[in-house]
């Protein structure tokens, strides 16, 4: 580990001790996830497909002592879901995984995008195929969704994703549709 890593580790875990709402962290990288996770940290997540070979091993190792308290890792395709079985061993336990779906604007039938682009999983129909795909794969249990939008708030709403969202409060409740 080296100087900088220990001390960014130590400010975190200060910051974070502070924090009541704290609930976890998103990460880069699945290395950064793993370092995390061996200094204490649970509940991560890595916020992009990660395909290197040897970080995934080494995730199968720390989800083989820690099932429900090792890090999550992003899939949106079933390349990517290859890659994570391969690294686990036949019998260990599944890695957790969290599907990544694009839920950018698409007007005009698609021929604009606006959003992210973040990944290919567009319509309820991709995702539910992923989720089936997923779910067939012994080495690999999802264990969440994630959308980001990223686009102009006044378009909320109105998005192929739009019967999915909720108002979460008044501030949402008086932007949506608006």
């Amino acid at each position: 580990m080296r100087a900088s890593q220990f001390a960014a580790g130590r400010w975190l875990r200060r910051m974070l001790d502070r924090s009541p709402g704290f609930q976890g962290l998103l990460n880069l990288t699945l290395p950064e996830a793993l370092w995390l996770y061996e200094d204490g940290f649970r509940n991560l997540l890595v916020a992009y497909p990660w395909t290197g070979r040897a970080a995934l091993a080494e995730l199968a190792g720390v989800t083989a002592g820690d099932p429900r308290g090792a890090p999550a890792v992003m899939v949106d395709s079933t390349d990517h879901l290859e890659l994570i079985q391969a690294a686990v061993p036949a019998g260990a336990p599944p890695i957790r995984v969290c599907m990544d779906l694009d839920v950018g604007y698409w007007p005009l039938g698609g021929r604009l995008k606006f959003g992210p682009k973040r990944s290919p999983i567009r319509t309820s129909e991709a995702a539910a195929r992923l989720a089936v795909e997923i779910d067939r794969r012994p080495g690999v249990r999802l264990v969440g969704v994630m959308a980001y939008e990223g686009t102009d708030r006044r378009r909320r709403g109105r998005g192929p994703w739009a019967e999915a969202r909720e108002p979460r409060g008044p501030r949402d409740e008086a932007s949506v549709g608006s």
